[in-house]
C-alpha cells in the first residue's frame, strides 16, 4: 500500500483546522490537496486504487489511456499552486505545443487557420500528468497519501460531516476531519451516500450523448528539425465521427476516434483504419497507415453527460465539499473535465484564504462554497453544452437561446479565417483565460467596421 506520511509537524500559518480528508487521488484531488495544504494542519489523500509508483495507467481511471489535454487556464493553476510542475511536466517527457503553430483544429469542414495564437499547452499521456502532479503534492509536508483504501460512509453529526468510515487492507476504520472533500469521480456513490442520510432532493442536469471513443498508442519517429504537432478533427454535425491525433512522450501518437449513437470506432485495426477513412480529413488515417500500433485498443464509453446541482439542495452536510467529476461529468472531447476541477479548486481556495485572513471558522462553508462550485462549473457548461445538443439524437432539454447560441458559434468560426485577433479571442476562451463575452465583443466590432465599410462603398 502507497502511504506518504507527512514530514513536518509544525503548525500550518493561517490553518483552520487539524486534518482534511481528500477522497480521490486524481487530478482533481491532487489540485484540492495542494491548495488545501496551507490551511490545514494535515492533508489526507483516499484512493481505491493502488496507485503507481510511475507514469502507468490504472484501475480506476477508465479513460486512462485516451487523450488528457490539460487547458490552459488549470496548467497555470498548477504551476501556481506547485512552482516548479511545469519544469518537471517538460523533464518527464511533456511536449510543448504552441496552439495555431503545433495544435491543428479540423471543424465546420476546414482546418483553422495556420497563426500563432499567443496559448501553449502540453502534450502528455494521462499517467505522466497524474504521476507528475501527485509526485508534486506528495513531496508536501503535511501531505499523506494512502492507497487501496475505500470510503464507505460518511459520518454525519447535528448537520455535518465529521468523520468518515473507511475500509483497507480489510480492516474498518473511521477518521475524524474538519473538513471532506468528495473528488472520487463519475464512479464514486456520493449520491447514494447522501440519499441514504436523508439528503435526496438533488437535481441534476442530464444530457444523452451516447460517445463511445477507442484509442491506442503509436509510433511517433522523431523528425529532425520538425516540431511535433497535434491535430484535432472534430464531428461536422449531422457527422458525428472524430478524431484525434496527439503527441505524447516517448516518441509515440495516442490515436483516439470517436463517434455517437451506435455509430463507434471498432477496436481492430482493419476496423479502426476504415472508420479514421470515414473522417473529413485524412491526416489521422495516414498515420495509422504510416505508423505501426503499440498498445492494445482501449475503449470508453460515455451514455450521459451530467451537472449535479448540490448547490440547490434544500439541505447538504457542511463541511463536505464535492469536486471535479463529482459534480459535473464533461464530454472529454472539450478537456473541460480536470479544467473545471481546477476551477472549482481556486473558488474553494479563496474562500478558505477569507476565513484564514480573520480567524473565521469552518461552520458554513458548504453554503458559501457551493454556490461558488456551481458558477466555475457554469461558465464550461454553458460553452460545451450546446456542441452536444446540435446533434438531434442528444437528449435533453435544449435552453433558451439554444438556437442564438448555435448560431453565434457559427458566426465566429467563420470570422476566424480572416479575424486573427478574434482567433486568438477564441484560443483564450476555448483555454478559459477569457470570459466568452470577448468573442461579443470582438465580433461586434468586427461585423460593425463591415457595415461601415460597405455604406462608405455605396
Amino acid at each position: 500500500m502507497m502511504s506518504l506520511e507527512s514530514n513536518s509537524n509544525e503548525i500550518r500559518p493561517h490553518v483552520l483546522g487539524d486534518r482534511v480528508v481528500v477522497l480521490g487521488a486524481g487530478i482533481g484531488g491532487c489540485f484540492a490537496a495542494a491548495a488545501l495544504s496551507k490551511y490545514f494542519q494535515s492533508v489526507l489523500v483516499l484512493d481505491k486504487d493502488e496507485l503507481p509508483d510511475g507514469p502507468l495507467s490504472r484501475r480506476g481511471v477508465g479513460q486512462g489511456l485516451h487523450i488528457h489535454g490539460l487547458l490552459r487556464r488549470p496548467f497555470d493553476i498548477a504551476c501556481k499552486l506547485l512552482p516548479g510542475f511545469e519544469d518537471d511536466l517538460r523533464r518527464a517527457g511533456g511536449i510543448k505545443l504552441q496552439l495555431g503553430e503545433q495544435s491543428f483544429f479540423h471543424d465546420a469542414g476546414a482546418w483553422h487557420p495556420k497563426r500563432d495564437l499567443g496559448v501553449a499547452v502540453y502534450a502528455q499521456s494521462r499517467p505522466l500528468l497524474e504521476h507528475v502532479l501527485r509526485s508534486r503534492v506528495a513531496g508536501l509536508a503535511n501531505v499523506t497519501f494512502q492507497d487501496r483504501t475505500r470510503v464507505e460512509d460518511y459520518i454525519i453529526h447535528d448537520g455535518r460531516i465529521v468523520a468518515v468510515g473507511l475500509q483497507s487492507d480489510k480492516q474498518n476504520e473511521v477518521v475524524d476531519a474538519d473538513l471532506v472533500i468528495d473528488s472520487t469521480g463519475r464512479a464514486g456513490a456520493i449520491v447514494d451516500r447522501l440519499a441514504r442520510l436523508g439528503y435526496s432532493d438533488l437535481e441534476s442536469v442530464e444530457l444523452g450523448v451516447q460517445i463511445s471513443y477507442t484509442s491506442a498508442y503509436f509510433t511517433r519517429p522523431a523528425v529532425p528539425g520538425k516540431l511535433p504537432s497535434g491535430y484535432v478533427v472534430r464531428s461536422n454535425p449531422p457527422k458525428t465521427r472524430s478524431g484525434v491525433l496527439w503527441p505524447i512522450e516517448g516518441d509515440k501518437w495516442v490515436i483516439s476516434l470517436s463517434g455517437r449513437f451506435s455509430d463507434f470506432p471498432p477496436a481492430d485495426d482493419e476496423g479502426f483504419r476504415e472508420f479514421a477513412r470515414s473522417l473529413e480529413d485524412p491526416i489521422v488515417h495516414e498515420a495509422i497507415e504510416r505508423e505501426s500500433r503499440v498498445t492494445p485498443f482501449v475503449r470508453f464509453n460515455i451514455p450521459r453527460i451530467y451537472w449535479r446541482r448540490f448547490d440547490r439542495m434544500s439541505r447538504f452536510p457542511d463541511r463536505l465539499i464535492p469536486l471535479g467529476d463529482t459534480v459535473a461529468g464533461f464530454n472529454p472531447v472539450y478537456g473541460q473535465g480536470m479544467a473545471v476541477a481546477s476551477l472549482q479548486v481556486e473558488e474553494l481556495q479563496a474562500t478558505l484564504a477569507a476565513h484564514a485572513a480573520v480567524g473565521r471558522p469552518l461552520d458554513g462553508i458548504s453554503s458559501e462554497v457551493l454556490p461558488r462550485i456551481a458558477a466555475a462549473t457554469e461558465a464550461a457548461w454553458s460553452m460545451t453544452e450546446p456542441v452536444d445538443l446540435v446533434f438531434e439524437k442528444t437528449t435533453g432539454a435544449r435552453p433558451q437561446g439554444f438556437a442564438e447560441r448555435i448560431a453565434f458559434a457559427g458566426a465566429v468560426r467563420r470570422a476566424i479565417v480572416a479575424d486573427d485577433e478574434l482567433h486568438r479571442a477564441w484560443a483564450r476562451v476555448a483555454n478559459l483565460i477569457e470570459d466568452p463575452s470577448a468573442l461579443v465583443e470582438i465580433l461586434g466590432r468586427s461585423e460593425s467596421a463591415k457595415m461601415s465599410a460597405a455604406a462608405d462603398g455605396r
